[in-house]
Parts: structure tokens; sequence; C-alpha cells
């Protein structure tokens, strides 16, 4: 077939475009501005479908409930959403051009595929299903980003493309939130009992430690990126990942800076080379901490001092809930209560707890054992050892090859999360499927080569 036959239906398309967007002007010019933005990521999306990957990241990590424009009952539609309509059709139809298979296997797909069974069967003795359903509703994203992911991520130029654009999200999430600051604007009608007393930074309307997870993921593979590149792509990864890291700390969550720390200290194992890059990194993360602390930035030094400050082991709601958690386990005898319901039968644990904005299991470990007992606890169990086998042969496949500090990078940025979520989070919080997809994309175009 000849170039003039395989575009023969350009003119048309284009012609019938620009009618659709004069009609839609007429009614609404605000809709045909939408409109024009939506097509134009379309065509990106048909073109580069990594770039459409890349923009439903960009979308899920500036995206949270205080930006959704619209709620249909208990979802909300906000600009993730808007993004994934558009490149989602787009995206299966550059997959059945490309003969890509769309249902792929990846290595924790039967773990995760089978504790999200068992947690939609517990709805049938859990003490509020239709609680335990909204639960249920992020899984939905999870296995279309999952699945986008490792689609179209093939190579490592696909994952470096997604990861630059998830770079540029959380930098532009940063600016955002500073401009905001500056001019003095806040976003969404949220209030967090966590940030009353000023000093921690909540982002566009999210809580301090989800806002600081959000940005998290990015601050070790932005200076994974700047190992692997050179030139001014180089600085411009450093550059990225240190105002991430520093909004990160304006938040206050000491665990997002543990987690950092972790993750460096266990990509620096076993490679002297890496170990030098991620001492300059720690180092000058520590100078700049310093200098912030001094020079008090947006008053920065407050969030600084909740970090390094004492207080921390004087909060006792944490130890509470973990105590109700294991006494829910035992008097379900193993069984949990079932997914959903927790604040509803906590009064009968802790009455006080229940009574505070603190009544939920502060922990990935702890949601599970409370609602899905022993088959929840296995079937994670299960769940960490296929990502941890997964992540060992990363590690031999990489070998001295340069990816070989990425997989570092991305392993020990899944321990400082792994760490984390011990004492905060929920099973399903976004974005760590979706930095767990590109982790699963990296082991298998290793795999390909």
């Amino acid at each position: 077939m000849s170039a003039l036959a395989r575009t023969r239906w350009l003119l048309p398309a284009l012609m019938g475009a620009q009618c659709l967007l004069v009609g839609v002007f007429i009614v609404s010019p605000r809709g045909a501005v939408a409109l024009a933005a939506g097509l134009c990521v379309a065509i990106v999306a048909l073109q580069r479908p990594v770039l459409g990957v890349g923009l439903i990241v960009a979308s899920r990590i500036i995206g949270n409930e205080a930006l959704t424009f619209l709620r249909v009952g208990p979802v909300g539609i906000g600009l993730y959403e808007a993004v994934a309509v558009i490149c989602l059709p787009v995206l299966v139809t550059a997959a059945v051009m490309r003969s890509r298979r769309l249902w792929v296997s990846w290595p924790w797909k039967a773990p995760l595929l089978l504790l999200v069974a068992w947690a939609a069967f517990s709805l049938r003795w859990s003490a509020n299903p239709s609680e335990g359903l909204g639960d249920l509703i992020p899984v939905l994203p999870v296995l279309l980003n999952v699945t986008l992911v490792l689609v179209f991520v093939r190579t490592w130029e696909d994952l470096r493309t997604v990861l630059w654009c998830w770079l540029g999200a959380a930098v532009l999430l940063c600016l955002a939130t500073l401009l905001l600051n500056l001019v003095g604007i806040d976003v969404g009608e949220v209030s967090f009992q966590a940030a009353a007393r000023g000093g921690r930074e909540t982002g566009l309307g999210q809580q301090p430690n989800w806002f600081a997870m959000t940005l998290y993921f990015i601050v070790p593979a932005a200076f994974g990126l700047a190992y692997l590149e050179r030139g001014s792509a180089r600085v411009a990864a450093v550059l990225g990942g240190s105002l991430v890291f520093l909004v990160m700390v304006s938040t206050g969550s000491r665990g997002g800076v543990a987690a950092t720390v972790i993750a460096l200290l266990v990509s620096a194992l076993g490679s002297p080379r890496v170990r030098r890059w991620v001492l300059r990194a720690l180092g000058g993360g520590g100078a700049g901490l310093a200098l912030a602390f001094v020079l008090d930035p947006g008053g920065i030094s407050r969030a600084i001092g909740r970090i390094l400050g004492s207080d921390a082991f004087m909060v006792n709601y944490r130890p509470w809930n973990w105590q109700a958690c294991m006494e829910m386990f035992v008097d379900s005898r193993g069984l949990g209560v079932g997914l959903g319901g927790y604040s509803d039968i906590l009064p009968a644990y802790n009455s006080l707890l229940a009574s505070t904005v603190y009544d939920y299991p502060h922990g990935v470990f702890w949601q599970v054992l409370a609602h899905l007992g022993l088959v929840g606890l296995a079937l994670l169990a299960w769940g960490v050892w296929r990502v941890f086998r997964m992540q060992r042969e990363a590690a031999r496949r990489a070998a001295q090859g340069p990816l070989r500090v990425m997989v570092k990078v991305m392993g020990g940025t899944l321990v400082g999360y792994a760490a984390w979520t011990f004492f905060e989070f929920t099973l399903l919080e976004k974005p760590f499927f979706e930095f767990l997809a590109l982790a699963t994309a990296l082991h298998l175009l290793l795999g390909r080569r």
C-alpha cells in the first residue's frame, strides 16, 4: 500500500475535527479548548504510545481528591480520569496495530489478583460492605496502569521516557505548591488535623504524609537517572530530584525522609561506584537541609524540626490501632473482620481512638491482618516474595551493565517504601503500583536482551 493510500483518511479526519471544534466553540469556548487539548493528547499517544503512558502516570501523580471536578457516587472524576478516558482507547488501538497482547503476565500478578479476590469475598462478613466495596475501587486504575506500562515500556528508552514524565509531573506539582503558597491560595476545602499546627506542607490538598509519599518514589529514581544521563540532562535530574526532596521534607514526614535514606543506602550495597554516588547524594541532601533550616524558606525549619524532634515517641495512636488490629485478628479466629467497617467496630476495642481522626489501621501489614486475616497475610507474603525474586533476577541480568544502577535504585526504593508502610498507608495507594510496574518493566526488558 502506498503512503498516499495509507494517509488518505487524514484529510477527512482533520476537516471533521475542525468542524467539531467550531461547533463546540459556539456552545462553550472552554469546552473547545478542552477538546482541542484532548485531540492533541490523543494524537501524541497514537504516534508515541509510551508518551501516552507517561501522561497517564503524570496525571496520576498530580491528581488527588481535592482536585476532582465531578463526583459519581464514591468515585471522584479529576485529572487522571480525564487523561485516562482520552488515552485509553488510543493506546488500545496502538496496541492492536502493533500486535501487542493486552493480557500480559508479570511475576506478582497472581498474588495481587488472589488478594483482591479474597478481599472481595470478605465483604460477605464485613461490618460495612459498602465501605469495603469503595476500598476496592482503586483496583481498577491499578490494573489499568500496570497493564499499560507493561504493554508499552519495552526498552530502556521507553522506561527513561516514563521516568522523565514522572519527574516532570513531580516538579510541576512542587512548583505549583510553592507558587500557590507564595500567593496565599488554598486548593480544595479539605483540612487535615496533621497540619493544623502549621509547618507541614499539604501540596494541592493532600494529607502531609500522603503528599510526601506521592513525591517519594521519584527522588531516588531521579538520582539514578542522573547517574545514567550526561550533560544538561544530568543537571536537570539532580535539580529536579533535589527540589522534589526539599518539598517532601517540607511535609514534615519522618517516614518520607527515613524511607529515602533507606532507599539510597540499600542502592549502595555491593557497588563501590554506586556507593560513592549515593554518599555524595546523602551528603548533598544533608547540606541542603542544614542550609534550608538556617535560611528557613517558606517556614521549612518547622518541618525539619518536626522530623528531627523526639515527640514522635509520644504519639500513641499508632500502637493503639495496632493493638486493635491484633485483637480483631484474634477475635475473628484469624479470618479477619472483612474489608471495610474498621471504624464501625473500632469503638468496641478503643472508644477513645474511635473518636479521633486516626481511626484507621496505620500500615499495610496491620490493615491486612485486621481485615483479611491469615489468608490475606499469606497472599501478601507471597506477593512480597515474588517481587523480591524479580528484583534479584533483574540484578543478576543487569550484571555489570549500566542499568544495574537503576535496578539497585528501584529495588532500594521498594525496600524503603516497604519499611514505611509498616507505619502508614493502605495496600492500594497510588503511585506505588505504578512504580512497581516500572520496576517490573525493567526486569522484563533485561530478560529480552
